[in-house]
């Protein structure tokens, strides 16, 4: 109906008009057009700004919580490793009092289970061979013995502590579980803390190592309830924490599945990532980075391997900016409402200018001819007024002629009667 009304405006209008009306709304339907676009395009990064400083400060702050997760747990182990090591059970127990050591199983066995966090608790002397050791196997406390008591001489974290001094500690590298030389199956991830035990004469002595379970440390990190997700890395850029569990442990398991390799644009960053801090964003999402340096973590008295360990927080660049496309699409369909009451406004507004204008242009044409008409007539009234008395002459010049006229032409039909008669007589 408003298509109809416009039309039957349009039909008022003379038909020379209609290319100037369709000039002049293009012209300003566009220039509106570029206005409106503009103005969407402002929300759109605006919402897009505002987004992306959201986003980065939710990758920031899953990292401090993650960082925060980290040194909760490892100082509750080295705490709970310090107790253990300060306990008499522990500190006299010897290969030659089999009486002390079975306490000392009974001591692990009780703790393990109200613990629940250690996969194993081992006494190790200072050959690397362990003299206690009891596992935790999901229910129940497993106590070794004999021929299931092991040689861990050539392990690195038995060789770096044997340096270490009463109430230091030496934090492992997260790994996986070996037993036997072999990696136990299922995977058990795990970080083993170190600290000697302190001899009646306060020197170091026997080795007291706890197995914590990071199975349960990942599950934490993994579980942060923000936008994105956590990942943890080994400086050369292995996971320990990855998108997907295939991806896990490469290092171990003799497959090349890093950091660049799954997220190919993060190429360009150093081969040592400890060395890289910040948030990063590209077309795979923002990456946030918090290398574990020292400082970082809880205090050890040895250069930890655990320290080369970088946390990462990601979130990818279709979750990230989710809202902002529901947005753009929101402004894309107001665009296209707009648009066309655009369209109908600028033609019925082109339309009333043109009419307007041309009511005042006839209007003008009208108080032109009535100015001419009133000229044209005093014109003639003057004319008149001038033309009368030549008039006035001739007339009676006319007249006088025909009088004169009349006069002599009776004289002559007198004289012609008068002869007439006289001829008549004779």
């Amino acid at each position: 109906m408003e298509s109809d009304s416009i039309r039957d405006t349009e039909s008022d209008l003379p038909k020379a008009t209609s290319q100037s009306i369709f000039k002049r709304q293009i012209l300003l339907f566009l220039l509106l057009q570029v206005l409106l676009f503009l103005v969407l395009v402002s929300l759109f990064l605006q919402q897009y700004v505002q987004t992306k400083q959201l986003r980065t400060e939710q990758l920031n702050y899953r990292l401090q919580l993650a960082a925060e997760i980290i040194t909760r747990d490892l100082n509750r182990v080295k705490s709970d490793l310090i107790f253990l090591s300060l306990l008499d059970e522990t500190r006299n127990a010897t290969e030659t009092d089999p009486a002390s050591l079975e306490l000392l199983q009974t001591t692990f066995s009780n703790f393990e289970q109200s613990k629940q966090a250690y996969r194993q608790a081992r006494l190790v002397n200072r050959e690397g061979q362990e003299i206690v050791r009891v596992d935790w196997n999901e229910d129940e406390a497993l106590v070794k013995s004999g021929d299931e008591l092991q040689d861990k001489s050539s392990r690195y974290y038995v060789r770096n502590s044997l340096s270490l001094k009463p109430n230091e500690v030496f934090t492992s590298e997260f790994d996986l579980n070996i037993e036997q030389g072999e990696l136990e199956i299922p995977h058990k991830p795990m970080i083993r803390f170190v600290t000697p035990v302190s001899t009646e004469t306060g020197e170091a002595g026997n080795l007291l190592i706890l197995n914590y379970d990071g199975s349960r440390l990942l599950q934490e990190l993994a579980e942060i309830t923000l936008p994105g997700r956590t990942y943890l890395v080994r400086a050369d850029g292995f996971f320990l924490l990855g998108p997907e569990k295939d991806v896990e442990w490469g290092w171990m398991l003799g497959n090349d599945h890093r950091l660049t390799n799954y997220f190919p644009l993060l190429k360009n960053l150093p081969e040592n990532l400890s060395t890289t801090n910040g948030v990063i964003w590209n077309q795979e999402g923002g990456f946030g980075f918090f290398p574990l340096i020292e400082g970082s973590i809880p205090e050890t008295s040895v250069d930890s391997p655990f320290t080369q360990l970088v946390l990462i927080s990601h979130i990818p660049g279709r979750e990230a900016f989710a809202e902002t496309w529901a947005m753009s699409y929101r402004l894309i369909l107001l665009g296209g409402v707009i648009t066309v009451l655009l369209f109908l406004v600028t033609r019925m507004w082109v339309i009333a200018t043109m009419r307007h204008e041309t009511q005042l242009q006839l209007q003008k044409e009208k108080e032109v001819l009535v100015t001419s008409n009133r000229e044209l007539e005093q014109f003639a009234f003057v004319a008149s007024h001038d033309l009368q008395e030549p008039l006035r002459k001739i007339i009676a010049y006319s007249r006088l002629s025909v009088k004169t006229t009349m006069i002599n032409s009776m004289k002559k039909v007198k004289n012609i009667c008068r002869s007439s008669l006289m001829g008549l007589s004779d």
